[in-house]
């Protein structure tokens, strides 16, 4: 090793115990220092001279991280909307549906009145004609005698008083009297007869209306009372129907509110995510002018359209 064996000579060997001499002069005893203005100079020195770098990338760092949490926020947001709103069309289809359940319960309801009211009057009518019928067979059994009879037999009989007063000058005629007033008794007999014939016919006819006619009450009575329980069951099931509708509307109003607010929540929390992406371009043109990196020009502002957006949706919803 030339360093302790040499050359240069006098070399430094293991076996020599002499202290070496200096090989330069006599220096102060006491290490040099630092100049005053450069002593720190390899240490990071707590002084603004970074151009605002520091600051920058920290405001970058800070706009970054929020518009990434808005951003994912702005997903949530709007996944709960779809949810919303998907849930508010649900319950506008099963609303329009049940709508017209209930439609359809109210004509069967309005119907059944109709034939309650027809039952009824077939009934009035079966009533009247049963009272009718027996107000015939009443009459049937108050049929007077042929009046014709009675006047004929009165006339006859006069005759043959007026004949008996002149027997004795007409023989002849009473005893002709007397046979005719015979015949005329006959045929009154005969006529009796054949009237109480008639009204035999009469108060059977009568009484087989009669029987007819409170066949057709008693069916119209059953109708009428059919048709009134067919009535009722119907407007129960209508009043049924009535009270779910009325709850369904109830929730589709809830659902659309909710619907409605979260559209509103999107809409804000879009302009606060532009907002922030704006700051975060804004600290990025910042970062790169403080690290000397070309900036890109600033855009013009231009409107949200988010409002827009969202009042689209709204009217697609309406209709």
């Amino acid at each position: 090793d030339k360093e302790f064996f040499g050359p240069p000579f006098p070399a430094d060997y293991p076996h020599d115990t002499n202290p070496v001499p200096p090989k330069t002069p006599f220096k102060h005893p006491y290490p040099d220092v630092q100049d005053h203005a450069s002593f720190d100079a390899d240490y990071v020195k707590d002084e603004n001279s970074d151009n605002g770098e520091w600051k920058a990338q920290s405001e970058y760092d800070h706009e970054r991280a929020t518009v990434q949490k808005m951003r994912d926020h702005v997903k949530e947001t709007e996944a709960k909307t779809h949810i919303a709103e998907e849930r508010a069309k649900a319950k506008k289809d099963a609303l329009d549906k049940l709508r017209e359940e209930y439609d359809k319960a109210m004509e069967a309801e309005r119907d059944a009145k109709k034939r309650a009211e027809e039952a009824e009057k077939k009934k009035d009518q079966a009533e009247q004609a049963a009272k009718d019928a027996a107000d015939a067979i009443d009459k049937a059994g108050v049929l007077p005698a042929n009046a014709s009879i009675d006047d004929k037999v009165q006339a006859a009989k006069d005759h043959v008083e007026e004949r008996i007063e002149n027997l004795y000058n007409c023989k002849e005629s009473l005893e002709e009297a007397q046979q005719k007033l015979k015949q005329l008794l006959a045929e009154r007999e005969q006529a009796e007869a054949n009237m109480t014939a008639v009204r035999a016919d009469q108060k059977k006819v009568a009484q087989e209306k009669v029987n007819r006619t409170s066949e057709v009450s008693e069916q119209a009575a059953k109708e009428v009372v059919a048709s009134e329980e067919e009535q009722s069951k119907k407007h129960q099931e209508s009043d049924g129907l009535r009270i779910v509708y009325e709850k369904e509307q109830e929730t589709l109003d809830k659902s659309e509110q909710e619907r409605v607010d979260a559209l509103t929540g999107l809409e804000k929390e879009e302009g606060t995510l532009e907002e922030s992406e704006s700051k975060l371009k804004a600290a990025e043109r910042k970062l790169r002018h403080a690290r000397g990196e070309p900036v890109e020009a600033e855009e013009p502002a231009t409107p949200s359209n988010a409002p827009l957006t969202t009042f689209s949706l709204m009217a697609a919803a309406l209709l």
